[in-house]
């Protein structure tokens, strides 16, 4: 996924001075300001400008910047994302207060300068408070996420393939150790044999000899027996086919309850007014599933010039419309194909328009009619909506 990794050099060189904005998907999803990195710079150019031998020459302020510089850029290499940085979040904080120590002037001087970073940043975390802004459920000491296993569940270890784009991977510790978890959300199609995520996958797959499916229930697509709907299964089988996998026939789902998931629809101080109802059918299917299975018929052979629409388009953008991801889709007014790896979506309506959208913006931002972009129309790959240039310039 490159939801965070910078499109160019001045996106690269600009995200320390980019962490500081109040905006969420900067470098983590949720909104979290960080002056730190730009202080670091700050204070570096200072002592540089002041030329202190003692700056240049060994130390441990300047060994741990330079690791810090070495980090931060292997960070933006590779992902950008907060989450896989812990180690240069928790040592920019010492850098700072090291640099502010052996800046120029007076002892107070120094104290004043690292009691003013402090206070910045402190006032940012007040102003942007992250707390609250993205778990679902909050955690409690009997469980982090109650779900209420059956004796098959506790005991026996089995392949649980999920569809949705979030995992509930908090439950996975409650299962089985040898138990083995897989989301085919964002999984390139099977037929990709070049996708060392796709071959990994598919060895799992076939190595595996009990593949449940795992996803949240829906009361208003329950039968009677407490299985899916017909047609509900029929979707999943859609979502599932890309993997050569499907619901096995006739559905025989167990339904595992689950006070955590009640809680994201409820939240936690509604939990014990929950209508009976909800509190017996809130929770996770398991399905047995079958593999392999035929494909179903690829639209695109069916479709051709949709299929060319999105083809073009992806010739041109292949980082943001990196082809054989997903199939095509039908929608209410057109076709639409969703671009996991980049969270964008593009759409070919039937009255011959082109959009797209990436999940951060607002509105579609249209392409152009079918026929143009099918013929080869220039695409502007470098301005997304939503997602270009820095966090101050970017438009939902």
């Amino acid at each position: 996924m490159i939801r965070f990794e910078p499109d160019t050099w001045i996106d690269f060189l600009m995200r320390p001075f980019a962490m500081v904005a109040p905006d969420s998907n900067v470098y983590v999803e949720i909104g979290a300001p960080d002056l730190r990195f730009a202080f670091s710079i700050l204070l570096g150019v200072v002592l540089l400008i002041a030329l202190r031998p003692r700056v240049v020459r060994s130390s441990p302020t300047l060994a741990l910047g330079v690791w810090t510089v070495v980090i931060f850029i292997i960070w933006m290499l590779t992902s950008g994302n907060g989450r896989y940085f812990i180690p240069g979040l928790l040592v920019i904080g010492p850098l700072c207060i090291a640099l502010a120590y052996r800046m120029p002037g007076t002892r107070g001087l120094r104290a004043c300068v690292a009691l003013l970073m402090v206070g910045l940043q402190l006032f940012a975390v007040v102003a942007v408070s992250p707390w609250q802004s993205w778990g679902w459920a909050q955690w409690r000491d009997d469980s982090y996420f109650p779900v209420t296993l059956d004796e098959q569940a506790r005991t026996k270890p089995a392949t649980y393939v999920g569809v949705s784009n979030i995992s509930y991977s908090l439950i996975a510790p409650q299962f089985p150790q040898q138990s083995h978890w897989i989301n085919t959300s964002s999984l390139p199609d099977a037929s990709d044999i070049a996708s060392p995520e796709v071959r990994r996958a598919q060895a799992l797959l076939t190595a595996s000899s009990d593949i449940q499916l795992l996803v949240p229930s829906r009361p208003d697509f329950m039968d009677a027996d407490g299985n899916p709907t017909p047609a509900l299964a029929d979707e999943v089988d859609k979502m599932l086919n890309g993997q050569r996998l499907a619901v096995r026939r006739p559905l025989a789902c167990r339904l595992l309850l689950s006070r955590g998931l009640l809680a994201i629809g409820l939240g936690l101080t509604e939990l014990d007014k929950a209508p009976d109802r909800l509190k017996a059918t809130v929770g996770f299917w398991v399905c047995p599933l079958q593999y392999p299975v035929a494909r179903l018929p690829q639209q695109k052979e069916k479709f051709p010039e949709i299929a060319q629409v999105f083809a073009a388009v992806e010739k041109q953008c292949p980082r943001f419309f990196a082809p054989g991801q997903t199939d095509v889709v039908k929608s209410e007014d057109g076709w639409v194909r969703f671009y996991p790896q980049s969270d964008m979506r593009l759409y070919v309506r039937d009255d011959g328009r082109v959009y797209y959208k990436y999940f951060r913006s607002l509105n579609m931002v249209l392409l152009g009619e079918s026929a143009a972009v099918r013929s080869g129309a220039s695409v502007d790959c470098a301005t997304i909506r939503g997602r270009s240039g820095m966090p101050w310039q970017r438009e939902i």
